[in-house]
Order: C-alpha cells, then sequence, then structure tokens
C-alpha cells in the first residue's frame, strides 16, 4: 500500500530515473550530475520541478511544454543563465533571487498577469513573455541590462506609463509590442518608440535604420512640415552619393582601360621587334601568267588525287547499288569495262540518266522497270511519307458535301486544336464534340460566338483541316521542308 502512494506521489514529477535517462539520450550530457552544464526536460508532462539537487552546475534548463504551475526549487543552480519555462501553466515569476546572474527568461504561452519577482535579475538580457495577460510593466525599470524584450499578444494599456519603462532600459535593441490594446489606440506609437528608445535597432516587424531616426527627430521637433524637409534633404543626399559612387566606378573603368592599352601595345611591340630579328626566307616571285599556270596545275592534281582515293563532295548524292554492275571509261556499250561492283557498294552519283549513270568509279548502265534487272540505283534511307493530321475516314456523303474554303464560324489557330483534340477524344462524334465547344467557349466568355456553333460547322471544319493537308501533303511530296525557303501564307493550301 505504501509503494502505491509513492508512485502516485512521483508522477507528474522529475525523477531521478528520468533525468539520468535524458543525459544517457542527450549528447553533450553525462550520468555523473555535478559534470551537467545543461538539462532539456521539455516535452515530459512535468507538473512539479523537484529531485535536482545534484545538478548543482547546471548553466541552461530547458523545460518547455509541460504543466509547471510554480518555479521552485532550482535555488541551488548559482551558474543558471539560461530559464526556459514556456508552455506552462505558470501565473507568478517567483523564487528567482538566487539567479542575480541570469542572462535569458523565456516564460512565453503561461498566465502571467504581473513582472513582480523580476526586479531581481538585474544583469537580465532577453526577457520574452508573449501570450500572456500581463497589463503592467514597472518592474522592468530594474532590469538595467536589457536587450532584447518580447511582449507580443498581452494587455498593456497605459501608452505613457509603458514609454516612460522603456526610456529607462539604455541599452534596449530589439523590441517587440504588437498584439497590445495601446500600440492600435496610440497615434504615430513607431515614431514615438524609436524617439523614446535612442539605441533600438529592430521594432516589431522591421529594422530602425539610421535615416528613419533621423525623419523621427525632425517630426519631433517640427512636426510634418520639419519631416518632408528632412525627406527631401535625405533624397538629395541619397542621389548625390549615388553620383559619387557612379563617377568613382567610371574613373577605375578609365584606368583599367588605359592599364590594358598600355599592355596590348607592350605586346604589340614585342611581336614586332621578333618579326624583325626572325630570319627572313627567300621566296620566289612568280610572273602572274606563271602563277596562273601553276595555280592551274595544282588544281588538275588535286582533281585527279580525289578520283583515286573515291572520295565525292559533300553535296553529291550519295546512293547503293543493288546486285554486280560493270564500271566502263565511258557511257557506250562498247567502252571497256575496268571492274565490278559488288553488292551492297556506296557511290557518290554525280550525274544521272536514263540509261546511263556517272558515279565517283565512272560510268554504269542504269536499269529500272520492267528491263532485267543486272543493277539497280536505289537511296539509302529514304523520308517516310508524313501521315495527315486529322485520321477522319471520308463517307460517301462527304465527298458529296464539299465544304466551302470558310466556314460561317470563324475559326482561329485555338479553336483548331481543340476541335481536332475533341474529335479524336469523342470518336468523332460531331454532337457530343460541339457541346464540349461550346461549353468550354462560354467559360471563357465567347458566348456570342458558341450559340453559333452547330455538329455540322465542326463537321464541314474537320473536312476543310483534312483537305488542307492533303493539299500540303501533295504540294510537299518528293520535296525536303528544310531545303526550302517559303512563307507558309504564300502556299496554295492557304486560306
Amino acid at each position: 500500500m505504501d509503494e502505491k502512494v509513492h508512485v502516485e506521489d512521483e508522477e507528474g514529477c522529475i525523477t531521478r530515473n528520468m533525468v539520468q535517462k535524458m543525459c544517457a539520450e542527450t549528447e553533450g550530457c553525462y550520468e555523473t550530475p555535478e559534470l551537467n552544464t545543461k538539462l532539456e526536460l521539455q516535452h515530459r508532462g512535468i507538473c512539479e520541478i523537484r529531485n535536482l539537487e545534484e545538478y548543482v552546475n547546471v548553466s541552461w534548463l530547458y523545460l518547455q511544454q509541460n504543466g509547471i504551475e510554480v518555479i521552485e526549487n532550482i535555488g541551488h543552480m548559482a551558474k543558471l543563465r539560461g530559464l526556459y519555462l514556456n508552455g506552462n501553466e505558470i501565473c507568478q515569476l517567483q523564487n528567482l533571487e538566487n539567479h542575480k546572474d541570469l542572462k535569458h527568461l523565456s516564460v512565453d504561452e503561461n498566465n502571467i498577469e504581473s513582472l513582480e519577482g523580476i526586479e531581481c535579475c538585474r544583469n537580465l538580457e532577453q526577457f520574452t513573455a508573449k501570450g500572456n495577460a500581463i497589463e503592467d510593466i514597472k518592474p522592468l525599470a530594474e532590469c538595467k541590462s536589457l536587450r532584447s524584450l518580447n511582449l507580443v499578444r498581452n494587455k498593456i494599456v497605459n501608452a505613457e506609463e509603458t514609454l516612460k519603462i522603456l526610456s529607462s532600459l539604455p541599452g534596449l535593441g530589439v523590441l517587440y509590442m504588437k498584439g497590445n490594446p495601446f500600440v492600435s489606440k496610440m497615434k504615430d506609437y513607431r515614431k514615438h518608440v524609436i524617439h523614446t528608445c535612442k539605441k533600438l535597432q529592430f521594432l516589431d516587424d522591421r529594422p530602425v535604420y539610421d535615416w528613419e531616426r533621423r525623419f523621427v527627430q525632425a517630426w519631433k521637433k517640427g512636426g510634418n512640415k520639419a519631416l518632408d524637409e528632412e525627406r527631401k534633404r535625405h533624397n538629395a543626399e541619397k542621389l548625390e552619393k549615388a553620383n559619387k559612387e557612379l563617377e568613382k566606378w567610371k574613373q577605375a573603368r578609365e584606368e583599367m582601360k588605359a592599364k590594358l592599352d598600355a599592355q596590348r601595345k607592350m605586346e604589340e611591340t614585342k611581336n614586332y621587334k621578333s618579326k624583325i630579328e626572325s630570319p627572313v626566307k627567300l621566296v620566289e616571285l612568280l610572273p602572274s601568267e606563271k602563277a596562273e599556270v601553276e595555280k592551274q596545275k595544282r588544281e588538275d592534281t588535286r582533281k585527279v588525287e580525289h578520283k583515286r582515293s573515291g572520295k565525292a563532295d559533300e553535296n553529291k548524292l550519295k546512293v547503293m547499288w543493288k546486285g554486280g554492275v560493270g564500271v566502263r571509261e565511258i557511257p557506250d556499250d562498247k567502252g571497256r569495262i575496268t571492274k565490278i561492283l559488288p553488292y551492297g557498294t556506296e557511290v557518290d552519283v554525280i550525274k544521272m540518266g536514263r540509261f546511263w549513270t556517272k558515279h565517283s568509279l565512272g560510268w554504269s548502265r542504269t536499269f529500272a522497270g520492267e528491263e532485267p534487272v543486272f543493277g539497280r540505283i536505289v537511296m539509302q534511307n529514304p523520308e517516310p511519307k508524313p501521315e495527315p493530321t486529322i485520321r477522319y475516314r471520308r463517307t460517301r456523303r462527304d465527298k458529296q458535301l464539299d465544304p466551302p474554303s470558310e466556314c460561317k464560324q470563324k475559326w482561329d489557330n485555338w479553336m483548331d486544336k481543340r476541335l481536332q483534340q475533341e474529335c479524336r477524344n469523342c470518336c468523332f462524334d460531331f454532337e457530343l464534340v460541339c457541346q464540349r465547344l461550346k461549353t468550354e467557349m462560354q467559360t471563357l466568355g465567347e458566348g456570342d460566338r458558341a450559340d453559333e456553333l452547330t455538329p455540322a460547322e465542326c463537321r464541314h471544319r474537320v473536312l476543310a483541316i483534312d483537305r488542307i493537308q492533303q493539299e500540303k501533303d501533295e504540294f510537299m511530296d518528293g520535296f525536303d521542308p528544310d531545303d526550302l525557303n517559303w512563307d507558309d501564307e504564300e502556299m496554295p493550301w492557304h486560306e
């Protein structure tokens, strides 16, 4: 029975086993209590602080997101520098008398209504208490070392008293006060706070710049008129500074340009001297007639070597001979056969006639049609004929109804694309296609055009697109589109 009561007393409290287990799992902690400088006990359902007497050298204590109601049993931690109690049930700041060297204190999201008890922490530098019910901040006047203060979403109402307390904090650099009633009611709240806190660097949601402090000082002295003059003066100074920077950049650019020009001249002089000092190679100067003869000889020699090597120019037609074909010196059956081309030989065609073909190896007979095939010229990779874009099988009724070149409905590129896509999706059910197009056009705000659209109109437009594509295929048959330079609007199929 006694053991059962002991277990109920331990529930919701810090136990030695809990702390030892935490130290074993956390990096930087030790099982020996005196060696630990931090304790991380957040999110553990703690309601009461105790059993920490052995941890005397702790500097950072983390107890966030628990159910603690009273700050107690930590007075032996004389070296404590940071205490974090966010998300608990604390109603009052107490038992902090032994922590005069405390630097960081965080009590966000608690039930604190008064800051009494914080005046003993005279060396406090950072204090956050957002999300509480604080109405008065008078105790903060004793914390002269305070640098960062966060009192967002509290119940501070008295603006004059708040500004007076803030002015007594000489080192305050960061301040968060949004969410308090006096902020929304106070006119020119930001200007008053900046004027009150001389070293403030960040207020609520943005930094405090030097030019903003100048504006506030001018506004405090002469009102809005002095503020406008100070803004004009600031803009003039800013423009002058920008012009100086531009002139400085131009001067640096000119200096670099002059330096590069000097280096270039030095290199040119050095190259010129090296050319003069190098030995001169004697070259025989030929008369113009003799030079032309030598040029023609070199050209003839190049042609002979080119013919012997069997290489062909890149702009020649490259084909493949099927079957053995005799190569002759002249285009005549009585000419002497020099060699026989084996099956699959590649040659470069220079000139091709009905009966004879001149290629890179000589002349050969060209056979085709009903004649006995002894050799046939075939292109290596014939390009496939492009397929029509609209795959629609014409019926007899479609052939009778030759669609006009222009439909009643004004079709644009967008409608043509949507029509083709819906025809494929609906298997050319024109009533369903027309219904879908109407719905989409009404969604885009083109209800007038949608009312004029009919299934017959869609059918005629599909036939017109198919006819245009057939004309394209017939006109482009045998041509390479990449080798043509034409405008699509000038073609016969353009409507």
